[in-house]
């Protein structure tokens, strides 16, 4: 655990890069032994990166949207990101927005940086005027399971997903009040 001093920010098109090296290395250190080896070894941080460079060069009109980053003086060691609700179930239930992402290097796990991001992620749905989101996680990731549940998310369901060749299962966690994070 890092007890290095933080900062969230809104992230930048110049910070792509460096949310793919975390994205990338999120994967290889919290997913062994739950997602498929080969599916871990074949992400690469030149492809991560030019979809990140792609999706924070965008202009989107949707205020819901943001993507945000923890940084310390090492440089950016998490990011987050919040969308409009992409699955209609969810959507149909009251949960109009949707944590897309929330990575932490494993060393800074326990620093409070992901708490801070899912704080500031909440706040900024809240302030495009959504009252509920949700999260999909792996199932076996007990580690971010337990985390959502002490951060006051609700288990909705649990339900299995394609994924190109695999099927994952995945949970479904719920905040119906994005106020709580202030």
């Amino acid at each position: 655990m890092s007890d290095a001093p933080f900062v969230i920010r809104r992230a930048l098109p110049g910070d792509a890069e460096a949310i793919a090296r975390v994205h990338v290395r999120s994967w290889q250190e919290a997913y062994v032994g739950i997602i498929a080896q080969e599916t871990i070894d074949a992400m690469s941080v030149e492809a991560r990166g030019r979809r990140w460079s792609t999706i924070l060069e965008s202009d989107p009109s949707d205020l819901a949207f943001g993507v945000f980053v923890a940084e310390t003086d090492g440089g950016i060691v998490g990011f987050g990101s919040v969308a409009r609700q992409r699955d209609e179930t969810l959507a149909g239930r009251g949960f109009d927005g949707e944590f897309t992402a929330i990575y932490v290097l494993v060393a800074h796990y326990g620093s409070g940086i992901a708490q801070a991001l899912m704080a500031e992620m909440g706040r900024h749905l809240a302030s495009a005027g959504i009252a509920a989101a949700s999260v999909w996680v792996l199932e076996d990731n007990k580690r971010a399971r337990r985390f959502y549940e002490k951060s006051g998310g609700q288990l909705l369901y649990v339900e299995q997903h394609r994924r190109g060749d695999t099927t994952l299962c995945e949970a479904a966690y719920g905040w119906r009040d994005l106020t709580q994070f202030g």
